[in-house]
Formats: structure tokens, sequence, C-alpha cells
């Protein structure tokens, strides 16, 4: 049997590029809880904070040396769970009162305030980049004195900032084709506008229908070429 397209080892490397992209929302999401204040109520999905967990469990099992010192990426699992389930609740509380928001919204930075300059608020500069460098800094900070933990939140940063970026190039993207709609839309526009206002224009004369019966020639050949019936004789 013929081995199907979409395998790995069949797949371009931009299909490969957009699997990573995508898997990236589960890590960024352990910080997300954290760093966004009104994450949507679909974004904080209870089986992707549970994987999330489990697997951030698992890497602190594993990375965590035995030395008696407390297991900070487990609490720190434990705590996303938390938090995010938290930020679940409210959203639907808010959805129940009446509240619109998307419910895929990837939530507004935590450092993010009216009084930054526009340049700043604008495009989420904020989220796309405050936000990665605190758990990069954090990370680094605490690589000594908790590895398991150090290693995710860089782990986590990274995969913030890669995530923040496709969702970037993705509204910019959907953005574009909106703007190149409208302006094909006015173009054809102007182009049907153009040919019905032409001074010289004749009109064309509709098509003959197709003709349904005989025509009167051949209906009275036809007619002549009959037999003609005889008559019939009284008293017969």
């Amino acid at each position: 049997m013929k081995q199907q397209s979409d395998e790995p080892e069949n797949m371009s490397l931009g299909q490969k590029a957009q699997i990573i992209t995508n898997i990236m929302i589960y890590p960024a999401l352990s910080v997300m809880v954290f760093l966004r204040r009104d994450i949507g109520y679909r974004m904080v999905n209870p089986k992707w904070l549970t994987g999330v967990t489990l697997v951030e469990i698992v890497i602190s099992l594993i990375i965590h040396p035995r030395n008696g010192s407390p297991n900070a990426l487990f609490l720190f699992a434990i705590a996303s769970f938390a938090f995010g389930m938290v930020q679940r609740f409210k959203r639907w509380r808010e959805v129940n009162n009446g509240v619109k928001q998307h419910s895929f919204y990837i939530g507004t930075s935590c450092f993010d305030s009216p009084k930054l300059p526009a340049f700043l608020r604008r495009n989420r500069r904020i989220a796309r980049t405050a936000d990665p460098i605190l758990c990069v800094t954090v990370a680094m900070y605490s690589w000594q004195f908790f590895p398991a933990l150090g290693f995710w939140l860089f782990f986590s940063g990274m995969c913030l900032a890669g995530f923040e970026g496709d969702v970037h190039r993705r509204d910019r993207n959907q953005t574009l084709d909106m703007v190149d709609s409208i302006i094909t839309s006015e173009i054809q526009s102007d182009t049907i506008e153009e040919f019905e206002e032409a001074p010289n224009a004749t009109p064309q004369e509709p098509a003959a229908g197709i003709p349904a019966g005989l025509g009167d020639d051949i209906h009275d050949h036809l007619k002549r070429r009959q037999p003609k019936q005889p008559t019939p004789q009284k008293g017969v």
C-alpha cells in the first residue's frame, strides 16, 4: 500500500515548522496564566492545562536533584494549573454577565498600561517582548538554585515568543488580505460602472429561442401529402 503524503518523512519543511509552532502554545500557556489577566475562555482549556501540568511534573522528577531541596517546578506546575482554572471560571462568569470577548483571546500583558506610549502598545509589542524577556530573565536567575524550574521557564519563554510572533504574522496577513479584497472589489466595481455608462454602447438583441414546433411551410407540405379519407355514403 502506498504511504500517505502527510506522514512526517513526506512533510515539507514549512509543514513541520507549522506543527512545531502549533505545539508552542502548550508550554507558553503555563506562564501566560501568570502574565496575562484576561485569557479567553477556551484558551484555558482544562485538557490543555492538565497535559502541560503532567509534562512539567515528569520533567521535575527527572531533572530535580535529590538533595532535599523543594521541587520548585512541581509546585509551579500545580500553581499554573490552579491559576488557569481560576481564569477559566472568571471568563465563564463574564460570559454569563454579557461581557463580549473572543474565547481564544491570548490575553493582555500585565505590563500593558494606558500610560505607556501608543507605539509600545500597538501590535502587542509589550506582550511580544516584555513577557518572554521576563521569563528568560527569571529562568537564568533561578537556574542555579532550581534547575528544573529554570529550564522550564526558559523553554516556556522561548515558546511564548514564538507563539506571539506567529499570531502577529497571521493577524497581519489577515489584515492585508482584507485590504486587498477591498481594493479588488473597488476595481471590479469601477470596471462595471465604466461599461454601463459607456455613451456609444450598442444594446445587444436578445438571442432567438430554439424552435419548438413545425414551420408553416413544412406543415402545409405534410398536409398535402396525407391521403384523402373516403367520404362515407348515405344508406350503406
